[in-house]
């Protein structure tokens, strides 16, 4: 399952095709993401963290963004990180070159100053992105 309309930053209705923007309708709409994360935690349905960019409203490169409302919604730390690498790359059968740090595989990787399990809202802060690698290359340093 890919709930990428859980941006909280860009709550969308896909009945409507456009973003919510009463203040009613958000409640409404994150009581319904709470019970829907409930459900899904609680059956074993794997969470991907991802994009369907292209689509209105949807924007591409928001996975931080998406992994802290994930949490918010319920779901555990560690999960929604391991929805962003792991999992994805499994349902992409790609598991043998990403999906984690490991010998032979492509070294994409952002080191951070403090621990995402305990708040994964630092990955969205520039301040707190000490390091990003990119195909094994340092792209950013800090």
């Amino acid at each position: 399952m890919l709930p990428n309309y859980l941006l909280k930053e860009y709550p969308y209705d896909p009945k409507l095709h456009s973003p919510i923007a009463d203040a009613e309708e958000l409640a409404c709409w994150e009581n319904k993401s709470k019970n829907f994360m409930r459900i899904v935690n609680n059956t074993g349905v794997k969470v991907l963290v991802g994009t369907d960019a292209g689509c209105p409203w949807i924007i591409h490169g928001l996975n931080a963004m998406e992994m802290e409302t994930d949490v918010m919604l319920g779901m555990k730390p560690w999960d929604a990180l391991m929805a962003c690498t792991r999992t994805a790359a499994e349902s992409m059968n790609l598991w043998d070159e990403i999906g984690s740090v490991e010998t032979g595989k492509c070294a994409d990787l952002v080191v951070v100053d403090g621990d995402p399990l305990a708040n994964i809202s630092i990955l969205q802060r520039e301040e707190c992105i000490k390091r990003v690698y990119h195909n094994g290359e340092l792209v950013i340093a800090r």
